[in-house]
């Protein structure tokens, strides 16, 4: 492999283990109730349920890491121009994002200890 697919290969790596750190950084807070958080909002409803599906269904996040790394050696045998690459990268990427953001948000609740 030449250096330049090495280092973005690299990165699409990096985006997984990102991915996979946020959702076990979630995963104190995702087994528990929705009673447990001191405040409840729409917020964290979607976050606690789009973490119990993806905890509840591990085919949702291996098809998903499966369509990163396949779009990823697909774009690169493709010839079409760079800016087009990224674009259609991004775009496959942003529900990785989301589901980063939610986690993290579920991670940093609080909780009621009484």
């Amino acid at each position: 492999m030449n250096k330049k697919l090495d280092g973005k290969l690299f990165l699409v790596f990096l985006f997984i283990v990102i991915l996979s750190f946020d959702h076990f950084y979630a995963s104190f807070k995702g087994t528990m109730s929705i009673n447990s958080f001191m405040l409840v909002n729409e917020k964290t409803l979607t976050a606690h349920s789009a973490w119990n599906l993806v905890n509840d269904n591990w085919l949702i996040a291996i098809w998903y890491i499966a369509l990163l790394l396949g779009s990823f050696f697909m774009l690169k045998k493709l010839n079409i121009k760079r800016i087009f690459k990224y674009i259609i990268y991004i775009v496959i990427c942003l529900p990785g994002f989301w589901y980063s953001s939610m986690t993290m948000y579920l991670g940093n609740k609080l909780i009621r200890f009484f």
